[in-house]
C-alpha cells in the first residue's frame, strides 16, 4: 500500500506503467509525469527512459504526434538502442510526412531485427512504402531543377 502524500517517483512510475497495462491512460500519463518530474536523478536513467517510451507509447495512440516524438527522443538520449522507442518516434515522424527521416529509423529497427523480431513482413512493407515515398520525391526535385535551369 501507498502512503499517503507518497512522493516517491519510483513508486510514481509503477502506478503510471499499471494504469498503462490496465488502458487507463489519463491516469498512466498523469503518473508516469509526476515520477518524471522528480527528476531523472532520482528516478534514476533506466527506469526514467521507460517512462519516456511509455508517455511516447501514449501520446502516439492519442495521435498526439509532438509529444510521440518528444518522449520517444528522451527515451532514446538513454539509450539509443531502445527498439520500441526507435519504432514509435519512426511512426510519428511517418505520421507527420517526415519520411526522410522515419526512413533510416526504420532500416536501423529492420537492420537489428534478425535475432530480435520473428516477422519482419510489416516492417519490411513500412520500409517499402518509404522508399516509394522518397523515389517519388527525388524524382520531382529532379524535374523542378531541369525546368528551372
Amino acid at each position: 500500500m501507498i502512503a499517503a502524500g507518497s512522493d516517491d517517483p519510483y513508486v510514481y512510475y509503477h502506478i503510471g506503467a499499471t494504469y498503462k497495462s490496465l488502458q487507463r491512460a489519463p491516469e498512466a500519463r498523469a503518473a508516469l509525469h509526476r515520477a518524471l518530474a522528480a527528476g531523472e536523478e532520482a528516478l534514476g536513467h533506466e527506469t526514467a527512459d521507460l517512462a519516456h517510451m511509455k508517455l511516447a507509447q501514449l501520446a502516439l495512440a492519442d495521435n498526439e504526434l509532438v509529444g510521440a516524438v518528444r518522449h520517444a527522443e528522451a527515451s532514446l538520449t538513454a539509450d539509443p538502442d531502445n527498439l520500441l522507442s526507435l519504432h514509435v518516434l519512426a511512426l510519428a515522424l511517418l505520421f507527420q510526412g517526415q519520411v526522410e527521416k522515419a526512413y533510416p529509423l526504420f532500416s536501423r529497427i529492420r537492420a537489428s531485427a534478425g535475432e530480435r523480431i520473428e516477422d519482419t513482413t510489416k516492417l519490411d512493407a513500412v520500409l517499402a512504402h518509404c522508399r516509394g515515398i522518397l523515389d517519388v520525391e527525388a524524382v520531382r526535385m529532379r524535374r523542378g531543377s531541369t525546368a528551372n535551369e
